[in-house]
């Protein structure tokens, strides 16, 4: 049972942390550490079109991944847009940043920010997906 923290969120066995009219956004898998980031390319309001699989970002020279098996960065354009950290064997701390790539998602110390609400100490256990986007 892994649980990823977020802003002040916890979500323990959830296979989707975000997604997009039901199509996955973004993933955090464990052993070893990996991200899978897909901006859905049916949100034109989101731009530039951008498409991580498991640390692995091919063709798209503006995204940098850096990942051993307890830490991912993810930096586009020299933006830091995902770090993910495993700080025990069923922990990581996850920090996201969305808004280079035109979505307003980001967390900070008072919780998850999607659009003009905020997510804060919430507890999610055993779902398929946490947060689905419209």
């Amino acid at each position: 049972m892994t649980t990823v923290k977020l802003g002040s969120n916890e979500f323990t066995d959830v296979q989707v942390l975000i997604a997009f009219k039901g199509r996955p956004v973004l993933i955090v898998a464990d052993h070893p550490l990996r991200v899978t980031l897909q901006v859905p390319e049916a949100a034109p309001q989101f731009a530039p079109r951008v498409e991580i699989v498991e640390n692995v970002a091919p063709g798209n020279p503006r995204l940098r991944i850096s990942s051993t098996p307890d830490a991912v960065t993810v930096l586009f354009d020299s933006q830091p847009i995902c770090i993910a950290t495993k700080v025990r064997s069923d922990e990581i701390v996850l920090r996201i940043d969305l808004r280079p790539i035109g979505m307003l998602v980001y967390d900070d110390a008072h919780g998850l920010h999607v659009g003009n609400s905020i997510f804060a100490k919430n507890i999610i256990s055993k779902a398929h997906t946490a947060f689905n986007l419209a």
